[in-house]
């Protein structure tokens, strides 16, 4: 198992390697088809109040296989072009984030489309979601194994995004469980018969294993039923430094995924899982990143390795709680990207505790507005960038080490802070 041992020095991010050379696993960025603007967005979306796992024993331990999904996206692309082009691409892809299609394709109906990109990206968007089926090319793939499964969670995700006021999961529930019995008459992937009207993980996940994929349990994503599937994968380790603590993680590098899950559905691949966290590893999706990037090292990485830490010191702690620690870390060492960040926590910020990411973006400006500006909420960038990155690091370290002391008074048994 290659070994990396990462120090971050502050507005400089060092990255000092140890044995890692030619063992290092190559991470190449995704290859987007109409230079659709990239964002980040760290959906945490499978915590233990959100992940629901249909008749299973341990479901805990299960849970925290299915924790947090980070969808990466460049937030500085997507800042320029949202800021030349009349299409508004946060309200864009944030409808899609939220499976509201009809409001996505509201938008693209009442706004002025004048670049070749955008209209592609319209046309693209309705081949996907306005006509009875899909008409896109989603089915073409490297390897078309899963694509039967992978048919049963589209149908759903396509049924789910168009109509928001209905709930799909029983429809979901019993056309994968139906798919399973079938499959298995075929090919006795399971060595009993598959008789239960529930889901059963060891027979979701003896399928894909039969068709040579690994996969994420079968879990939500958000308010969907979510599938991760991938062909290969190597283990490495890295040292992270983060604020007051390090972290010494086991991480899974994943390669050759044959579905991102309803994220990228939903965004036609401009936003898909980045990686997620376990009490045990991080998980990393290759394509994600470029591995010697600020991103990297920040927006996955001490993002993740905070999450790690924190499943140890507070087990029970919230994931909107969670998601405010770890964003609060990210604003700590952000150099480059601080400003983008900052900007994109602000357009995605939602005072609503049932979406774990908009309601921790939007404690975490309020607490930064509160400090820096003596303000309820901050939204003018200009007066952003007049504050030094340094003293923006410094107000996020304060706020950290503030919320750390509470949840210390409290001990590991909290489980809800931020409000």
């Amino acid at each position: 198992m290659p070994v990396h041992n990462i120090q971050y020095k502050k507005l400089g991010f060092n990255r000092l390697f140890k044995d890692c050379s030619s063992q290092q696993v190559q991470c190449n960025l995704i290859e987007n088809r109409f230079e659709l603007p990239n964002f980040s967005y760290c959906q945490c979306c499978l915590h233990e109040n959100n992940v629901k796992i249909i008749n299973m024993k341990n479901s805990n331990k299960i849970q925290l296989c299915l924790i947090l999904f980070l969808i990466n996206i460049n937030i500085y692309s997507f800042s320029q072009i949202a800021d030349s082009s009349r299409l508004n691409y946060n309200k864009l892809w944030g409808s899609a984030l939220n499976a509201n299609i009809q409001e996505t394709l509201k938008i693209l109906d009442t706004t002025k489309i004048v670049s070749e990109k955008e209209k592609k990206i319209k046309l693209q968007f309705e081949n996907r979601f306005k006509y009875e089926s899909d008409k896109t090319n989603y089915f073409l793939k490297s390897d078309t194994s899963l694509n039967p499964l992978n048919r049963v969670f589209q149908d759903y995700w396509r049924k789910s995004m168009l109509d928001n006021k209905t709930n799909y999961d029983k429809y979901f529930e019993k056309k994968l469980i139906s798919f399973l019995k079938s499959e298995n008459q075929k090919t006795k992937f399971a060595n009993h018969k598959i008789t239960r009207s529930t889901i059963i993980k060891e027979d979701y996940l003896a399928y894909i294993k039969s068709k040579g994929f690994y996969a994420t349990n079968i879990g939500k994503t958000g308010n969907l039923y979510d599938l991760l599937a991938w062909k290969n994968e190597t283990d490495t380790t890295y040292t992270i430094l983060l604020i007051n603590d390090t972290a010494e993680v086991h991480i899974l590098m994943m390669k050759d995924f044959i579905s991102l899950g309803w994220e990228e559905y939903a965004t036609l691949g401009a936003a898909y899982p980045g990686g997620w966290t376990t009490s045990e590893k991080l998980f990393c999706v290759c394509q994600s990143y470029n591995l010697n990037s600020e991103t990297f090292l920040v927006n996955y990485l001490s993002h993740e390795g905070q999450h790690f830490l924190d499943y140890k010191h507070f087990p029970k702690l919230s994931s909107n709680d969670m998601e405010y620690r770890a964003k609060l870390i990210e604003l700590y060492l952000y150099n480059k990207e601080l400003y983008n960040y900052i900007n994109f926590f602000i357009n995605n910020a939602n005072y609503d505790k049932n979406n774990s990411h908009p309601y921790a973006d939007y404690c975490l400006i309020r607490d930064m507005s509160r400090e820096l500006f003596h303000t309820e909420f901050e939204k003018d960038m200009e007066k952003w960038k007049s504050i030094s990155k340094d003293d923006i690091h410094k107000v996020a370290k304060y706020l950290f080490l503030k919320n750390t002391e509470s949840l210390n008074q409290i001990g590991k048994k909290v489980k809800e802070f931020i409000k």
